[in-house]
This record gives structure tokens, C-alpha cells and sequence, in this order.
């Protein structure tokens, strides 16, 4: 038989873009598990040692996490009893 998605991977980059593909897939699959992937980038990664690359690295995947929280705490505020099920990874 036919069976909807139950997962759902979306790339997140905090654009209004992003933000309105994972509105329309919840609106589309409302009882789907969604994984949402932002992916950062170390500026000047190839002139850095390798501990300030991780230091980079490691506040820039902070700051990225601490943003998708709030984002998606605000939408699943705005959805109310709706309440998806949202993953992040921030890599």
C-alpha cells in the first residue's frame, strides 16, 4: 500500500525560504517527523590552526543552535496543539 513520509530532512539556513519549505511540508505531512540540517562555515578555515578552527567552529555550531531553538520554539508556539515532532543537527 501507499503510506505517507513519516521523515522529513529540510536544510535550514534560517532564510525565509527555508522557513516556509519546512511550514508547507508540515502543512503537508502534519504527522511527520522533521529533521532540520544547518551546516556552518569556518571563514578562513585554511589559514587557521587546528585548535582556533575547532574554537570557530565550536561557538559558531553554539550560536547556530542556540538560533534553530529559538526558531523552532516560536513556530511550535504559533502551531499550538499541532506540535510536530523536530529534530536538529547543526554540523
Amino acid at each position: 500500500g501507499v503510506q505517507a513520509y513519516s521523515r522529513v530532512v529540510i536544510g535550514y539556513d534560517f532564510s525565509l525560504h527555508s522557513k516556509r519549505a519546512l511550514e508547507c511540508a508540515m502543512a503537508w505531512l502534519p504527522h511527520a517527523e522533521f529533521h532540520l540540517v544547518h551546516a556552518i562555515h569556518v571563514p578562513f578555515r585554511g589559514f587557521l590552526g587546528g585548535a582556533t578552527k575547532r574554537e570557530i567552529a565550536r561557538d559558531e555550531t553554539e550560536k547556530a543552535t542556540a538560533r534553530l531553538t529559538e526558531e523552532i520554539t516560536s513556530l511550535k508556539s504559533a502551531l499550538g496543539d499541532a506540535n510536530p515532532r523536530i529534530h536538529t543537527a547543526v554540523r
